[in-house]
């Protein structure tokens, strides 16, 4: 039998690798409404039969409710609605990214031209990390 801090340490990593896939779960789970979203704003603006859940043969969790896409950011200027979602992400971002999630919201025709620019101007709240990606100014 092995010593307690050795099994100790086995449970302490196996602990760190449930941890570590949970956080991907959370990321994968958040990505796929992102995508099942889209697919709802496709359909709707294509004028197609909106499909339902099941239809795309994918297991979701029960805690996933695919969303139609909203009008959020309909009435928000682009770099505003940028800074509410860097500041929901809670990390920074692509610039596709933010243009995935502008979509979502119901921002008309989002274009990186136009956004990548936008925040480049708008440093009272936005700084690029690296080329093509965004935080917000009080992130250190």
């Amino acid at each position: 039998m092995q010593p307690k801090s050795d099994l100790t340490e086995v449970l302490n990593k196996a602990r760190r690798e449930r941890e570590s896939l949970t956080e991907r779960i959370k990321e994968l789970n958040s990505h796929l409404q992102e995508v099942e979203g889209f697919i709802c704003y496709v359909e709707k603006y294509l004028d197609l039969p909106q499909k339902k859940r099941s239809d795309h043969n994918i297991e979701l969790p029960i805690e996933n409710t695919i969303k139609p896409p909203s009008r959020r950011f309909e009435d928000v200027s682009m770099g505003n609605a940028a800074a509410i979602i860097l500041s929901e992400n809670g990390r920074p971002m692509h610039v596709k990214s933010i243009i995935r999630k502008l979509r979502i919201g119901g921002y008309k025709n989002p274009k990186n031209t136009s956004l990548y620019p936008t925040l480049q101007r708008r440093k009272e709240f936005c700084k690029e990390i690296e080329p093509g990606v965004f935080g917000l100014t009080e992130w250190k």
